[in-house]
C-alpha cells in the first residue's frame, strides 16, 4: 500500500462535504485492518482528524461508525495508545458512547465499535481510572449490557472485563450491582457465555469483594 494512497483520503477526511467524508472514512475503515496500512495512515495525520470529527451528531451516525472503526483498528495492537490518548480519544469515546445510550441505545453499528475501542484502549493503559471512575460512563454501559440485542451485551461485557482488572474497580462494579447481571448471563447462548468464561469469570472468582454473590455462583455452576 502506497503511502500516496492513504494521504488523499486523510486529506478528504476534512472536506466540508459531508458524503464525501463519509466516504473516505469508510475506505479507511477497510484499509486500516491491514497493519501496514495503519502504519500509513498514522504517518498521514488521521488520529488529530478523526478526534476532530468524533463528535455526537444525529445526523452523523454512519461517519461516526466508520471512523470509530479506524480507531478500533487502531486500538488493536496498542502500538498507537499513547498518540489516541494524547488526541483525547478516550474522552471523545466516553462521550459519543453516553449521548449515543442516551439517544438510542439499541444503534448497534455506532456503538459496536465504540465499545470495543473503548475495551481495546482500556486494557492497554497502565491506570484505569478514567474509566471506572466515570459513573456515566458506567451506567451506560450497564444500560447496554442489558440490551436485547446480544451483540450489545459481548461487546459491553468486553469492556467491563477489562475494567475489572483493576482492583479499585471491583467495588465500584459491585457498588453499581453489575456482578448479579454478568452472573445472569451464564445462562445465556454460547457467545455471551464464552466471553463471560474467558473474561469475567477470573475476575468474579478471585475477588474477596462479590463474596455476597458466591452462593448464587455456585448454584448456578452446579
Amino acid at each position: 500500500m502506497m503511502q500516496g494512497t492513504l494521504s488523499p483520503l486523510v486529506t478528504l477526511l476534512q472536506c466540508p462535504v459531508l458524503s464525501v467524508v463519509q466516504s473516505a472514512a469508510f475506505a479507511l475503515s477497510n484499509l486500516a485492518k491491514d497493519e501496514e496500512a495503519q502504519k500509513q495512515i498514522v504517518s498521514a495525520g488521521v488520529i488529530p482528524v478523526i478526534a476532530a470529527l468524533l463528535e455526537f451528531s444525529a445526523n452523523r451516525l454512519d461517519l461516526i461508525s466508520e471512523i470509530s472503526w479506524v480507531l478500533t483498528y487502531l486500538s488493536v495492537s496498542g502500538h498507537y495508545t499513547e498518540d489516541l490518548l494524547s488526541h483525547g480519544i478516550l474522552s471523545k469515546i466516553k462521550s459519543v458512547i453516553i449521548e449515543i445510550t442516551r439517544v438510542d441505545s439499541t444503534c448497534i453499528k455506532v456503538l459496536t465499535p465504540l465499545l470495543r475501542c473503548l475495551g481495546n484502549i482500556v486494557c492497554k493503559i497502565p491506570s484505569g481510572e478514567e474509566i471506572y471512575k466515570d459513573e456515566t460512563l458506567l451506567q451506560a454501559i450497564k444500560v447496554l449490557f442489558q440490551s436485547s440485542h446480544l451483540h450489545l451485551q459481548k461487546e459491553s461485557l468486553w469492556v467491563v472485563s477489562n475494567i475489572a482488572v483493576f482492583d479499585s474497580a471491583c467495588d465500584i462494579l459491585v457498588t453499581l450491582e453489575m456482578v448479579p447481571l454478568i452472573i445472569s448471563k451464564l445462562s445465556s447462548i454460547f457467545d455471551i457465555r464464552k466471553e463471560l468464561w474467558k473474561y469475567s469469570v477470573i475476575w468474579i472468582s478471585s475477588s474477596l469483594c462479590i463474596m455476597q454473590h458466591c452462593c448464587t455462583w455456585r448454584t448456578i455452576l452446579l
